[in-house]
């Protein structure tokens, strides 16, 4: 089910809308990957964006963590390409990515990390029209 958002007056009033994409937390043992698409965000009435991805108890024998930000293509049912791509987390970290325009209608977090990787990240967005 989509996220509701606010009306365009509440987001000319703030500025811009922060909301929580992801939120996974993961234990290793098996090499893991996910998305938040059956939870997408519709952003049609959004022209930019901040991403943020914050990991943190990134841990294990060989972390790595690649998350991303895609966008689901027109017309298509289940046809999605990266709109922001996070670089590999091997240790806790933050990382912010900006996209000037062009969001697309609905935006989900994808993620992979290897069967050595424990722990536990977020992904944020500051929308703005």
């Amino acid at each position: 089910m989509p996220k509701n958002l606010y009306s365009r007056q509440e987001l000319e009033q703030h500025r811009g809308f922060k909301v929580k994409l992801a939120d996974i937390t993961f234990d290793g043992g098996e090499a893991t990957s996910g998305d938040t698409k059956t939870d997408f965000l519709d952003v049609r009435q959004f022209k930019e964006g901040s991403f943020y991805l914050v990991g943190d108890s990134i841990a294990g024998t060989t972390k790595e963590l690649d998350v991303k930000v895609e966008e689901l293509i027109p017309g298509q049912a289940d046809n999605w390409l990266a709109l922001v791509t996070f670089t590999q987390l091997t240790a806790d970290g933050q990382e912010k990515k900006d996209v000037a325009a062009n969001l697309g209608a609905k935006i989900a977090v994808t993620y992979t990390c290897n069967a050595a990787t424990t722990g536990h990240f977020e992904v944020w967005a500051v929308l703005k029209i």
